[in-house]
Parts: structure tokens; sequence; C-alpha cells
């Protein structure tokens, strides 16, 4: 992983897809090689985790509307998504 100065364009970022994956950590923004998936079978508890939230993900996009304005507060510090709340929500992490 290497901190660069700042942004990068996203031509270079899209160019560079596959290969280079630019991100920002705690407001530093870096640059690393593209992750690859690991060569070994995974973990069976890794895979059922998986799974459950590949079935969480598919079924949020169904979440009622009036749920989803409850959980937008554009008065909190936050920057968080609805779909960031309803996580944490799930996961019992949710303290605004």
């Amino acid at each position: 992983m290497a901190v660069i100065a700042g942004p990068v364009a996203p031509d270079v970022v899209h160019s560079t897809r596959g290969v280079l994956d630019y991100a920002v950590w705690r407001g530093i923004p870096y640059v690393r090689s593209w992750p690859r998936k690991p060569e070994m079978p995974r973990n069976p508890n890794v895979q059922a985790s998986g799974a459950a939230f590949a079935s969480y993900s598919r079924r949020v996009q169904s979440t009622d509307p009036t749920i989803i304005t409850a959980l937008v507060n554009p008065q909190a510090a936050r920057t968080w998504t609805w779909k960031d709340a309803l996580t944490s929500a799930i996961y019992g992490h949710l303290y605004l």
C-alpha cells in the first residue's frame, strides 16, 4: 500500500481497474495492487457468512421507503447512507 498525494482522476482509476486499487482510509488516499481471490478453498464458516450476507444484500433492495426515510438523518454528524445504518442495526451496532 502506498500513500498518494490526493485524489486521482477518474479516467486514471478506470484505466487501471483490475491492476491498481485506489481508496481512502481514515482520510488518507492510497493505492495498492488489485485484491486477488485466495487460491486455497475458503473456510466453511467464511463461506456460510458470505452466503448469509449475499442473501441480506438481495433482500435489502426491497426495504420499505418509510424505513429508508427514517434511517436518513440529515442532522447526524455521520456520513452514513441508509444502507450503512440498516446494516449496523442488523448487526446490533446502531448508535444514533
